[in-house]
């Protein structure tokens, strides 16, 4: 009898997340169908499927089909952890550090203002100071990952504002954390500390969150590396994951949250040279935790909590949320990049909330510190900035100069392309020769294209030069197809006319040509042939590792190292 009543919960729990995961990601597949972020189909799946929905409706044997126990709420928090060890992954100490000055006051911008609006907001409508201190920090995070999406899509990335955009989000999800840590604290303690005492508490936060950072930046790539040599099978994968749990135990250690270690640990792991492959193993994981995090965090919602008086307060914690990032970052934007359009831009993109506002309110419930309404209120926000930011960001670059529709036609600026060969379980090699050739063909029209209109002359000499370096991949990459094709055989690099290029001559000596000036339609021009560059090199290396003869696998790589050093040209232009 004891051995069967301590597996009940097990049991149970066991059934609870695995409907909870089979919905979750049935219902993102029709959200990514309808172009939609697919954290809302497993949101909407936690809500349906729930112990307050269906869950708790249908039984077996008398039992709830979904019931959460403490088994649930740990697999939970691990889901968590991984996705914000992702969110790290996404992004470098370097591009920290590069972030610069415009984007530290816009990010900062970004976190004090809607904080200060949402307690205000819930100060005014009679809730206690924790619930206004919670509801606050749910709105400082952005949900970068939503607008950078779009961005990609309509290919603008890599243009000024866009740049401006992911540099200050960046410095928005790292002040966000460190009022993650304060929210953590003022659940755990109970007690609302004074204002003098919150700044130090969210300073104290940031100044160990950046230790966590240097620890990590120097030691876990090293460890990854080294794994990466070992032969061990899976020791590389084993690494990264003990990492991501070290460093979330450590923050915990610290009197931090474990999300702030596990961000901490993901931005560390980024510098790593193996970090391609360390995504692919993380994406395979989120596959499981995250359906879980966000169906868990969706079913938490109980139906019965909304009324009226939740509609209304609801309304205006999204009009709240809507105008605190538009205005607080929108603002200093257009100041910074002289330009009110581009500007209220990065606003827009910075207004989708995302999973720390979901850990936010989810912290507050589990701790008894918010009731359900409140609760509901903040899931109905991230719900909505969610939806409306990708629509109204995308709308706002409809107005494109007649000639910047060639960016539409770069297909590095269309992932999905790629994505969706990559997932296919048999590759067809011959097919992917085909993409790498259209991508050389476009890329090397948007170079002819701009090399015309770029005012820099060290500008239009290095697009001339990529057009014909362009050129030249194609022939290549034709010939390779056509022997493959022919003979079921690759060619040998030395057969083929692929050489070591030859830098042009703008990069000898000093530079005498005035340099490319800042904010300028010349470096949005090479900041999107940069990104083109970029993603090439990805593509090129994601082929090597499919190929398994020897000849395409170093052909493929050869690419990518052409590839890489046309983005060091670019870089070092955009530089001098």
């Amino acid at each position: 009898m004891a051995v069967e009543s301590t597996m009940e919960p097990i049991i149970r729990a066991i059934i609870s997340i695995s409907v909870l995961i089979v919905m979750a990601k049935l219902l993102g597949s029709v959200f990514e169908s309808l172009k939609m972020p697919t954290v809302l189909g497993e949101l909407f799946a936690g809500m349906v499927f729930g112990p307050y929905a269906l869950g708790g409706v249908i039984e077996i044997s008398g039992v709830p089909l979904v019931e959460f126990n403490e088994i649930i709420y740990a697999f939970a928090e691990i889901g968590a952890i991984i996705v914000l060890f992702v969110a790290g992954l996404e992004m470098t100490f370097a591009q920290f550090k590069a972030a610069g000055f415009p984007s530290l006051v816009i990010g900062t911008a970004g976190v004090a203002i809607p904080f200060a609006m949402g307690y205000w907001l819930y100060m005014a409508l009679g809730f206690s100071l924790q619930s206004a201190i919670i509801v606050g920090a749910a709105l400082t995070a952005t949900s970068i990952a939503i607008s950078v999406r779009t961005l990609e899509e309509i290919g603008k990335l890599s243009s000024r504002e866009g740049t401006v955009l992911v540099n200050s989000a960046v410095i928005d999800d790292v002040l966000s954390l460190s009022v993650l840590a304060l929210v953590i604290s003022v659940v755990e303690a109970g007690v609302v500390p004074s204002f003098a005492e919150m700044i130090f508490k969210v300073v104290w936060a940031l100044i160990l969150w950046l230790l966590l950072i240097l620890i990590g930046v120097y030691a876990i790539p090293r460890f990854v590396d080294q794994a990466s040599l070992m032969k061990v099978e899976g020791s590389m994968e084993v690494v990264a994951i003990a990492s991501c749990f070290g460093m979330a135990a450590l923050a915990a250690g610290l009197g931090l949250s474990p999300l702030v270690g596990a961000f901490a640990a993901g931005m560390a792991m980024a510098s790593s040279r193996i970090i391609v492959k360390i995504r692919l193993f993380i994406r395979h994981i989120m596959l499981v935790f995250s359906p879980i995090f966000f169906g868990v965090m969706g079913a938490s919602v109980n139906p019965a909590a909304f009324s009226s008086e939740t509609a209304v307060i609801m309304a205006l914690l999204v009009a709240v949320a809507l105008f605190s990032k538009v205005a607080g970052c929108g603002l200093p934007a257009a100041l910074i990049l002289k330009d009110k359009v581009k500007g209220l831009r990065v606003g827009i993109g910075m207004a989708s909330r995302g999973e720390v506002g979901l850990i936010v309110g989810g912290a507050g419930l589990t701790a008894g510190v918010i009731a359900q309404n409140l609760y509901v209120q903040i899931v109905g926000m991230v719900i909505f900035t969610t939806i409306i930011t990708p629509i109204v960001l995308e709308r706002s670059f409809t107005r494109l100069k007649a000639g910047d529709e060639v960016l539409r036609e770069i297909p590095l600026e269309e992932p999905t392309i790629f994505d969706e060969y990559f997932k296919s379980k048999d590759l067809d090699i011959v097919r992917g020769l085909t993409i790498a050739i259209e991508l050389e063909i476009k890329s090397r029209n948007y170079y002819q294209a701009k090399s015309s209109e770029v005012k820099n002359q060290a500008g239009k000499i290095l697009l001339r030069f990529l057009a014909d370096e362009e050129l030249e991949h194609m022939k290549v990459l034709d010939q390779v197809k056509r022997k493959l094709v022919a003979s079921n055989k690759w060619i040998e690099i030395g057969e083929t006319s692929l050489r070591e290029m030859e830098r042009p001559r703008i990069f000898e000596g000093k530079p005498t040509e005035p340099r490319v000036e800042a904010n300028s339609a010349d470096e949005d021009i090479l900041l999107v042939a940069m990104s083109a560059e970029l993603r090439a090199e990805e593509y090129y290396s994601k082929m090597s590792e499919k190929v398994e003869d020897v000849e395409g696998r170093g052909f493929f790589q050869t690419l990518a190292k052409f590839e890489r050093e046309h983005y060091e040209m670019i870089k070092e232009l955009l530089e001098q």
